[in-house]
Protein backbone atom coordinates (compact mmCIF):
# COMPACT_ATOMS: atom_id res chain seq x y z
CA UNK A 1 0.00 0.00 0.00
CA UNK A 2 2.64 2.19 1.10
CA UNK A 3 4.71 1.22 -2.24
CA UNK A 4 1.54 2.20 -4.40
CA UNK A 5 1.05 5.40 -2.49
CA UNK A 6 4.84 6.71 -3.07
CA UNK A 7 5.04 5.62 -6.63
CA UNK A 8 1.31 7.33 -7.24
CA UNK A 9 2.97 10.86 -5.70
CA UNK A 10 6.11 10.69 -7.94
CA UNK A 11 3.92 10.05 -10.84
CA UNK A 12 1.88 12.93 -10.02
CA UNK A 13 5.27 15.09 -9.36
CA UNK A 14 6.72 13.94 -12.54
CA UNK A 15 3.27 15.26 -14.37
CA UNK A 16 3.93 18.61 -13.26
CA UNK A 17 7.57 18.66 -14.30
CA UNK A 18 9.09 17.68 -10.65
CA UNK A 19 11.85 15.04 -10.63
CA UNK A 20 12.71 14.07 -7.31
CA UNK A 21 14.86 11.80 -5.25
CA UNK A 22 13.12 8.52 -5.03
CA UNK A 23 12.47 7.63 -1.67
CA UNK A 24 12.16 3.88 -2.78
CA UNK A 25 15.60 3.29 -4.61
CA UNK A 26 17.41 5.84 -1.97
CA UNK A 27 19.51 7.45 -5.05
CA UNK A 28 18.78 10.11 -8.01
CA UNK A 29 16.28 7.60 -9.67
CA UNK A 30 13.04 8.89 -11.43
CA UNK A 31 10.59 6.31 -12.24
CA UNK A 32 8.06 7.28 -15.19
CA UNK A 33 6.24 5.14 -17.54
CA UNK A 34 5.75 4.78 -20.79
CA UNK A 35 3.75 7.99 -21.37
CA UNK A 36 6.33 10.09 -19.88
CA UNK A 37 9.07 8.72 -22.83
CA UNK A 38 6.03 9.94 -25.21
CA UNK A 39 5.51 13.41 -23.71
CA UNK A 40 9.30 14.65 -23.00
CA UNK A 41 12.09 14.96 -25.03
CA UNK A 42 15.43 12.90 -24.36
CA UNK A 43 18.95 12.94 -25.04
CA UNK A 44 19.78 9.81 -26.64
CA UNK A 45 22.78 7.94 -28.47
CA UNK A 46 21.75 6.59 -31.14
CA UNK A 47 24.26 3.69 -31.68
CA UNK A 48 23.51 2.90 -28.17
CA UNK A 49 19.21 2.74 -28.33
CA UNK A 50 19.92 0.55 -31.90
CA UNK A 51 22.39 -1.94 -29.86
CA UNK A 52 19.65 -2.65 -27.02
CA UNK A 53 16.92 -2.65 -28.84
CA UNK A 54 18.75 -5.19 -31.55
CA UNK A 55 17.35 -8.69 -29.66
CA UNK A 56 15.74 -9.72 -26.46
CA UNK A 57 18.76 -10.34 -23.80
CA UNK A 58 17.11 -13.92 -23.71
CA UNK A 59 15.88 -15.16 -26.82
CA UNK A 60 17.76 -12.84 -29.12
CA UNK A 61 13.89 -11.45 -30.53
CA UNK A 62 13.96 -7.72 -31.51
CA UNK A 63 13.27 -5.55 -29.04
CA UNK A 64 10.22 -2.13 -29.94
CA UNK A 65 10.68 0.99 -28.23
CA UNK A 66 7.13 1.46 -28.39
CA UNK A 67 6.76 -1.68 -25.93
CA UNK A 68 8.36 0.13 -22.98
CA UNK A 69 6.94 -0.16 -19.69
CA UNK A 70 8.77 1.58 -17.23
CA UNK A 71 11.47 4.77 -17.61
CA UNK A 72 14.15 5.10 -14.88
CA UNK A 73 16.00 8.23 -15.42
CA UNK A 74 19.18 8.98 -14.48
CA UNK A 75 19.82 12.94 -15.14
CA UNK A 76 20.03 13.48 -18.65
CA UNK A 77 20.48 9.42 -19.03
CA UNK A 78 17.21 6.67 -18.73
CA UNK A 79 16.93 3.50 -18.79
CA UNK A 80 14.03 2.06 -20.57
CA UNK A 81 12.21 -1.34 -19.34
CA UNK A 82 11.03 -3.47 -22.55
CA UNK A 83 9.66 -6.62 -21.95
CA UNK A 84 10.28 -9.12 -24.86
CA UNK A 85 7.00 -9.94 -26.79
CA UNK A 86 7.87 -13.72 -27.58
CA UNK A 87 5.07 -15.43 -25.52
CA UNK A 88 7.83 -18.31 -25.17
CA UNK A 89 10.19 -15.53 -23.20
CA UNK A 90 8.45 -12.38 -22.03
CA UNK A 91 11.94 -11.35 -20.25
CA UNK A 92 12.06 -7.98 -19.13
CA UNK A 93 14.99 -6.13 -20.69
CA UNK A 94 16.92 -3.01 -19.46
CA UNK A 95 17.94 -1.13 -22.57
CA UNK A 96 20.83 2.37 -21.34
CA UNK A 97 20.12 5.71 -23.86
CA UNK A 98 23.47 6.26 -23.84
CA UNK A 99 27.30 4.82 -22.92
CA UNK A 100 28.10 4.19 -19.35
CA UNK A 101 31.27 3.48 -16.98
CA UNK A 102 30.79 2.43 -14.03
CA UNK A 103 27.09 2.60 -14.16
CA UNK A 104 27.10 6.00 -14.53
CA UNK A 105 25.91 7.68 -17.97
CA UNK A 106 28.74 9.30 -19.71
CA UNK A 107 26.63 12.21 -20.67
CA UNK A 108 25.60 13.02 -17.35
CA UNK A 109 29.77 13.27 -16.41
CA UNK A 110 29.94 15.64 -19.79
CA UNK A 111 27.44 17.83 -18.30
CA UNK A 112 29.47 18.19 -15.48
CA UNK A 113 32.53 18.76 -17.47
CA UNK A 114 31.02 21.28 -19.68
CA UNK A 115 29.68 22.89 -16.16
CA UNK A 116 32.68 23.75 -14.77
CA UNK A 117 33.76 24.66 -18.41
CA UNK A 118 31.24 27.16 -18.47
CA UNK A 119 31.21 28.77 -15.34
CA UNK A 120 27.15 28.02 -14.38
CA UNK A 121 25.74 25.84 -11.56
CA UNK A 122 23.07 23.09 -11.92
CA UNK A 123 19.85 26.27 -11.45
CA UNK A 124 21.17 26.94 -15.07
CA UNK A 125 20.83 23.79 -16.48
CA UNK A 126 17.87 23.09 -15.09
CA UNK A 127 16.12 26.03 -16.54
CA UNK A 128 17.39 25.20 -19.81
CA UNK A 129 16.21 21.42 -19.70
CA UNK A 130 13.04 22.83 -18.57
CA UNK A 131 12.55 25.14 -21.65
CA UNK A 132 13.59 22.32 -23.74
CA UNK A 133 10.89 19.66 -22.35
CA UNK A 134 13.99 17.78 -21.11
CA UNK A 135 14.09 15.69 -17.49
CA UNK A 136 15.95 17.89 -15.29
CA UNK A 137 19.23 16.65 -12.95
CA UNK A 138 19.76 16.55 -9.23
CA UNK A 139 22.47 18.98 -7.47
CA UNK A 140 23.54 15.97 -5.87
CA UNK A 141 23.76 13.79 -8.68
CA UNK A 142 26.09 16.54 -10.43
CA UNK A 143 27.87 17.40 -7.39
CA UNK A 144 28.85 13.64 -7.56
CA UNK A 145 29.85 13.74 -11.36
CA UNK A 146 31.81 17.01 -11.31
CA UNK A 147 33.58 15.65 -7.96
CA UNK A 148 34.67 12.91 -10.42
CA UNK A 149 35.84 15.03 -12.82
CA UNK A 150 37.65 17.73 -10.97
CA UNK A 151 41.42 15.70 -10.10
CA UNK A 152 41.30 14.83 -13.91
CA UNK A 153 40.89 18.68 -15.27
CA UNK A 154 42.86 19.75 -12.24
CA UNK A 155 45.89 17.30 -13.49
CA UNK A 156 45.10 18.33 -16.89
CA UNK A 157 45.26 22.14 -16.09
CA UNK A 158 48.46 22.20 -14.05
CA UNK A 159 50.27 20.12 -17.03
CA UNK A 160 48.80 22.93 -19.78
CA UNK A 161 49.90 25.65 -17.16
CA UNK A 162 53.33 24.12 -16.85
CA UNK A 163 53.74 23.76 -20.68
CA UNK A 164 52.56 27.22 -21.33
CA UNK A 165 54.73 28.78 -19.30
CA UNK A 166 57.94 26.92 -19.97
CA UNK A 167 56.66 28.10 -23.56
CA UNK A 168 56.61 31.51 -22.34
CA UNK A 169 60.13 31.96 -20.42
CA UNK A 170 61.54 30.70 -24.07
CA UNK A 171 59.89 33.07 -25.86
CA UNK A 172 60.89 35.97 -23.49
CA UNK A 173 64.32 34.55 -23.54
CA UNK A 174 64.51 34.72 -27.42
CA UNK A 175 62.74 38.01 -27.56
CA UNK A 176 64.91 39.92 -24.85
CA UNK A 177 67.33 37.61 -23.62
CA UNK A 178 65.92 37.40 -20.23
CA UNK A 179 65.76 34.10 -18.22
CA UNK A 180 63.00 35.48 -15.88
CA UNK A 181 58.87 35.57 -16.21
CA UNK A 182 57.39 38.94 -16.09
CA UNK A 183 53.86 38.10 -13.94
CA UNK A 184 50.73 40.06 -13.78
CA UNK A 185 49.48 39.71 -10.06
CA UNK A 186 45.98 40.99 -9.18
CA UNK A 187 43.65 38.23 -8.14
CA UNK A 188 41.52 38.43 -10.71
CA UNK A 189 40.16 41.97 -10.07
CA UNK A 190 38.55 43.52 -12.53
CA UNK A 191 39.89 46.66 -11.63
CA UNK A 192 43.54 47.32 -10.03
CA UNK A 193 43.66 49.61 -7.28
CA UNK A 194 44.81 50.00 -3.18
CA UNK A 195 41.84 48.77 -2.01
CA UNK A 196 40.95 52.05 -0.39
CA UNK A 197 37.45 51.94 -2.86
CA UNK A 198 36.05 48.83 -1.64
CA UNK A 199 35.52 47.18 1.73
CA UNK A 200 38.48 44.30 0.72
CA UNK A 201 38.70 43.58 4.70
CA UNK A 202 40.80 40.24 4.86
CA UNK A 203 40.65 40.10 1.00
CA UNK A 204 44.38 41.46 0.77
CA UNK A 205 45.81 39.46 3.08
CA UNK A 206 44.55 36.25 1.21
CA UNK A 207 45.90 38.02 -2.29
CA UNK A 208 49.44 38.21 -0.93
CA UNK A 209 49.13 34.95 0.51
CA UNK A 210 48.17 33.01 -2.55
CA UNK A 211 50.87 35.80 -5.14
CA UNK A 212 53.77 34.46 -2.33
CA UNK A 213 52.65 30.83 -2.83
CA UNK A 214 52.41 30.98 -6.50
CA UNK A 215 55.42 32.81 -7.17
CA UNK A 216 57.39 30.01 -5.05
CA UNK A 217 55.82 27.05 -6.68
CA UNK A 218 57.07 28.71 -9.75
CA UNK A 219 60.71 29.32 -8.76
CA UNK A 220 60.73 25.66 -6.85
CA UNK A 221 59.97 24.60 -10.74
CA UNK A 222 63.36 26.63 -12.71
CA UNK A 223 60.81 29.45 -13.82
CA UNK A 224 62.34 31.80 -11.88
CA UNK A 225 60.11 34.97 -11.66
CA UNK A 226 61.97 38.50 -11.86
CA UNK A 227 59.02 41.19 -12.42
CA UNK A 228 55.38 41.23 -10.74
CA UNK A 229 52.99 43.60 -12.23
CA UNK A 230 49.95 44.74 -10.48
CA UNK A 231 48.96 47.62 -8.00
CA UNK A 232 49.89 50.11 -5.63
CA UNK A 233 49.38 47.67 -2.52
CA UNK A 234 53.14 47.55 -0.98
CA UNK A 235 53.03 44.35 1.17
CA UNK A 236 52.91 42.02 -1.53
CA UNK A 237 56.26 43.07 -3.02
CA UNK A 238 57.85 43.04 0.40
CA UNK A 239 56.21 39.64 1.23
CA UNK A 240 58.15 38.29 -1.72
CA UNK A 241 61.21 40.28 -1.34
CA UNK A 242 61.12 38.79 1.82
CA UNK A 243 59.78 35.32 1.55
CA UNK A 244 60.97 34.75 -2.14
CA UNK A 245 63.30 36.21 -3.71
CA UNK A 246 64.65 39.91 -2.32
CA UNK A 247 65.47 41.17 -5.96
CA UNK A 248 61.89 40.60 -7.59
CA UNK A 249 61.32 44.33 -9.34
CA UNK A 250 57.91 45.20 -9.10
CA UNK A 251 55.95 47.26 -11.94
CA UNK A 252 52.92 49.16 -11.38
CA UNK A 253 49.75 49.66 -13.17
CA UNK A 254 46.33 51.04 -12.67
CA UNK A 255 43.23 51.45 -14.52
CA UNK A 256 40.62 54.08 -13.63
Amino acid sequence: MIRRQTLSALRLSMSHGIYPICPLLKKNVCVGDKDDLKERRRVVELSVLADGLAGCNMCNNPLSLSHTTRVLNYGLGALLKIPCKNTGCQYTNTVPTGKRHQKVFDMNTKLATGMLHAGIVTTHINSLLTALNIPTVSHAMMDRRQRETCDALETLTNKSTEEWTIEELRLTSEQTGDEQLAVSVDAGWQKRGSGKAYDSLSAKAMEQDMIVEMVSECNEKGLKTGTVIGDDDSTTIGRLRRHVDANIKKYLTRIM
